[in-house]
């Protein structure tokens, strides 16, 4: 992960409301750990291929009835192009069983400010002062060593999605998990080789900060977190 200060990123914070992609939370797959991991993929692609284009997305969560009955809902709003809000409806709208569509408009102070896009690169918040994106090397490593799409759907995933995107879009949850026979050790010790790292340097941890064992299995963690 790359990390930097939050005072060293340009977020934009709009005067006036802004447009917004709806997700009914309760249609989301298990599997896919709410609506974080689709947006970041959604809109890591354009931002790498175009790191002059910055946005910043804000969430409000509430109950609404647009889709004709009660839920509890994710209103995604993009403050900047609206190409990322295109990528986000469409990422959203290939999962099979998801209800969204194009929403309401909010003001960037009724949501939380959940992610931001500058310098090609998708940026989630640490804490109140810290922000991270992910490195590209170490995710291919993840890729390589957990599993990623299966040859055979991989053509199906290159389709274009709006703005001429590849759009991952089918069934994003299962052709991208990670193999659960995969280990915390092996993933690090392909790390350290990778980048060329002192045997034991590279710790990974889980959601309270704490290093995982390197015997412990994907399976185990995704249970435990599930």
């Amino acid at each position: 992960m790359i990390e930097r200060q939050a005072k060293d990123l340009h977020f934009s914070r709009s005067r006036e409301p802004i447009p917004t992609v709806e997700v009914d939370m309760n249609s989301i797959p298990d599997d896919l750990f709410g609506y974080s991991e689709t947006v970041v993929t959604s809109l890591r692609a354009l931002a790498a291929a175009s790191p002059e284009l910055r946005a910043t997305i804000y969430v409000y969560q509430g109950q609404s009835i647009n889709f004709h009955t009660p839920s509890w809902s994710a209103f995604i709003g993009v403050d900047g192009p609206v190409s990322f809000l295109k990528l986000i409806h469409h990422e959203f709208e290939g999962i099979p069983g998801v209800k969204v569509r194009m929403s309401d408009y909010i003001h960037p102070s009724q949501g939380l400010c959940e992610f931001h896009i500058e310098d090609g690169k998708v940026w989630r918040p640490v804490d109140a002062v810290t922000w991270h994106a992910e490195d590209a090397a170490v995710k291919n490593v993840v890729e390589d060593e957990w599993g990623n799409e299966p040859e055979a759907e991989q053509a199906e995933s290159d389709d274009e999605g709006p703005e001429g995107v590849g759009a991952r879009a089918r069934t994003p949850g299962r052709l991208r998990a990670a193999r659960g026979d995969a280990s915390v050790g092996r993933i690090r010790r392909k790390i350290e080789e990778v980048f060329g790292l002192p045997e034991g340097s590279v710790a990974l941890c889980g959601p309270d900060g704490q290093a995982l064992r390197a015997d412990a299995r994907i399976a185990t963690l995704r249970k435990r977190w599930g």
